[in-house]
C-alpha cells in the first residue's frame, strides 16, 4: 500500500471562504451555525469512507467562520467534505464536485452519500 504522510494540521487563521492554496499547504475555510459542531471530512481520493475528521471547534471572535490549515498537504491525493452536527455538507463554493459531470445532473453513485 501506498505510504501517505499526514498532514500538519494548524489553526487556519483568516483568509477567503473556500479551499486556498497556501505556500506550504491548504486552508479549508467556511461558515458553519454558530456554537454547532463541525469538521473537515477527508477521504482518499475516489473513496467513500474518510480517511481523516479534522474538527473545525467554534471560535467568539470568528463568529460563524472557521478554518483550518493543512500543511504540507497533497491536494491532489484526497478529496473532501464537511460534517455539521453528524450531517454530511458540500462545501458551498466548491468549483466541482465528485459524483456530477455538470451540475444537476445525477449520477449513478454518490462516492461521499
Amino acid at each position: 500500500m501506498e505510504n501517505r504522510k499526514r498532514p500538519q494540521i494548524l489553526p487556519g487563521g483568516t483568509g477567503r471562504l473556500g479551499v486556498e492554496k497556501t505556500e506550504d499547504g491548504c486552508r479549508f475555510t467556511a461558515v458553519f451555525p454558530e456554537k454547532e459542531e463541525a469538521a473537515l471530512l477527508l477521504y482518499y481520493k475516489g473513496k467513500s469512507t474518510p480517511c481523516e475528521e479534522i474538527s473545525m471547534p467554534y471560535q467568539p471572535w470568528n463568529g460563524r467562520v472557521r478554518s483550518v490549515l493543512l500543511k504540507n498537504f497533497q491536494a491532489d491525493r484526497y478529496e473532501y467534505n464537511y460534517l455539521v452536527n453528524g450531517q454530511i455538507c458540500q462545501d458551498p463554493r466548491a468549483g466541482f464536485l465528485v459524483g456530477r459531470r455538470q451540475f444537476g445532473e445525477e449520477w449513478p453513485q454518490d462516492p461521499h452519500q
